[in-house]
């Protein structure tokens, strides 16, 4: 497979990430198969920031560690720099822009800024160069450019005089030249925005978050959409409003959701645990970053899986995803809000940073309109509603405040009717109504991915690690089980792997999926995690698996 990894580096406030943008859109607009990722330090100014794009014969959804092309905007990344660099990697960048470590192409982007006529589009300099060595048309870019600078004619000017200056520079850089093999119909699309279309498609009519980083980027994607799909996207006070606002808002008749991360996420436990009590649907974005505490706000991780699994006190039935690429974000999201109304349950989507920030070419994603209805009823019973009527499968009819019926929620344990109670046989009848919704949602649950299932060793993963999975297992001739589902488990296809090594790969220290399935299957599984803040991919996993003797 033909393909070329390119970086963006530089300092934050450099416009790192808007030169990593107009490269990716413009090669992909050019019939490139794209997948990006950053590498950002936690501050507005300064630090490094590194803009990742691999551009492929094929479609790939992981990152490959080893750069083949380097544009420096800065010296301050030049030690994270030299872990990417092989011995053919090009590096081009003004003199003092790259540290003594390499042996870059000295270009004068600076001076060709400059003569645009403002020494801040250096990086759309460094773009044109960039685009015009790989034969992307000007004019690609330069919509781009045009669409993106709508409200300042003389930011637009110099940014395209500077683009056209990039496209003067000759990079003769000698790589291999990636055939445009990518279907027309496909998107370009991050995690951020799968997430949300499909909550929009879903038909979510309300958002509450405290911002939090990963997870702010949902709720901001949706607040520039809100009067055109009607949503109400209130910024709460801290996360404890937020889950509450979602959980009234659902109570009240509408989808909704809240969007937070690790740290945020804690401090909702108890509103999770009112949404189990009174069986209020609610969506919940758990995007992760490495933890405990504060941990690294910019990085990626997978280390939440048993915390959502756990939260909130008491036993109460939940659904709970992980998608695997951005396509899945929206569809995941949509059947999030789907099984949440069904069965009147809170429902997480569990992201992380690598996939919320990272783009990829995707086959359009699935819009399947059943997951558009809804599950309420008009009653006009009155006081004889029963909000929590004892069912064949715990799921009791669900009417709205605002009609004839008299509808009663509250925290406390309570009859069919929803008064308060202490009567304990209406206490297990009550237990027992709630948790055999798991028995109908399992059957909701589809099947992990997977492949090779004739081999030794399989490989196990879950969320966004399948990418890097898939294209190690395929080079090094492995099995793999994926999911993305992840509560409650489909376990069918262990019936088959009973004298299969199994070895779990996580984003997380501990292997608390391997803990998990260990759990559910009664047998040894193996476990090696990435834990560094970084994302997995193809070549780590070549390194890990042969450091501790696991193949």
């Amino acid at each position: 497979m033909k393909e070329l990894v390119i970086a963006i580096s530089g300092e934050a406030g450099q416009g790192i990430q808007t030169a990593g943008n107009l490269a990716a859109k413009a090669l992909f607009r050019a019939g490139y198969n794209v997948f990006t990722d950053k590498s950002y330090h936690s501050r507005i100014r300064g630090g490094e920031y590194i803009y990742r794009i691999r551009v492929s014969e094929y479609p790939v959804y992981a990152m490959r560690e080893e750069v083949d092309l380097v544009a420096s905007l800065s010296s301050v990344t030049t030690n994270t720099l030299e872990r990417y660099i092989h011995s053919n990697t090009v590096v081009v960048a003004d003199k003092e822009d790259v540290g003594h470590k390499f042996e870059p192409i000295r270009i004068k982007f600076k001076e060709r800024a400059k003569g645009a006529g403002n020494p801040r589009t250096l990086n759309t300099v460094i773009v044109g160069a960039i685009l015009k060595a790989l034969d992307v048309p000007v004019e690609i870019p330069i919509q781009l450019i045009t669409d993106y600078f709508t409200s300042s004619e003389q930011l637009l000017e110099s940014n395209i005089k500077a683009l056209k200056n990039g496209y003067e520079i000759s990079l003769d850089l000698s790589f291999k030249k990636i055939p445009k093999n990518r279907e027309n119909e496909r998107l370009l699309l991050n995690g951020t925005e799968g997430t949300g279309l499909g909550a929009i498609a879903a038909g979510c009519r309300f958002i509450s978050a405290y911002p939090m980083t990963p997870g702010t980027g949902v709720m901001l994607f949706l607040a520039k959409r809100a009067e055109k799909y009607s949503i109400v996207v209130e910024q709460a006070e801290d996360e404890i409003a937020a889950i509450n606002m979602a959980i009234g808002a659902s109570f009240a008749g509408v989808r909704s959701m809240v969007t937070t991360s690790g740290g945020g996420f804690a401090l909702m436990q108890e509103g999770v645990s009112l949404a189990g009590m009174t069986e209020t649907p609610v969506v919940i974005v758990d995007a992760q970053r490495p933890a405990p505490a504060t941990g690294l706000p910019t990085r990626t991780a997978q280390e939440d899986l048993y915390f959502v699994l756990k939260s909130g006190h008491g036993e109460f039935p939940r659904y709970i995803c992980a998608p695997r690429t951005s396509k899945e974000a929206f569809e995941l999201t949509e059947k999030a809000f789907y099984l949440a109304d069904k069965y009147q349950i809170p429902a997480f989507v569990l992201l992380s940073q690598q996939l919320v920030d990272s783009q990829a070419t995707i086959e359009p994603p699935v819009h399947r309109s059943e997951y558009s209805k809804r599950f309420l009823i008009k009653s006009d019973e009155g006081l004889e509603y029963k909000r929590y009527q004892l069912t064949k499968n715990g799921v009791s009819p669900r009417a709205i405040p605002g009609g004839d019926a008299i509808v009663r929620a509250d925290s406390d344990e309570h009859d069919e009717y929803g008064f308060i109670t202490e009567d304990l046989e209406i206490r297990a009848g009550m237990v027992e109504k709630r948790n055999k919704k798991l028995e109908s949602l399992q059957k909701e649950i589809a099947s992990p991915l997977t492949y090779n299932l004739e081999a030794d060793t399989i490989l196990v993963g879950w969320g966004d690690s399948w990418g890097a999975i898939d294209e190690f297992a395929r080079k090094r001739n492995l099995g793999y089980v994926h999911y993305n589902e992840l509560y409650p488990l489909n376990l069918n296809i262990f019936d088959q792997l009973k004298n299969k090594r199994l070895i779990t790969v996580e984003g997380n220290y501990t292997g608390q999926f391997a803990e998990l399935l260990a759990s559910k299957l009664y047998r040894k599984v193996e476990h090696i995690g990435r834990y560094d803040g970084r994302p997995i991919t193809a070549n780590w996993l070549d390194k890990k698996l042969e450091e501790v003797g696991k193949i």
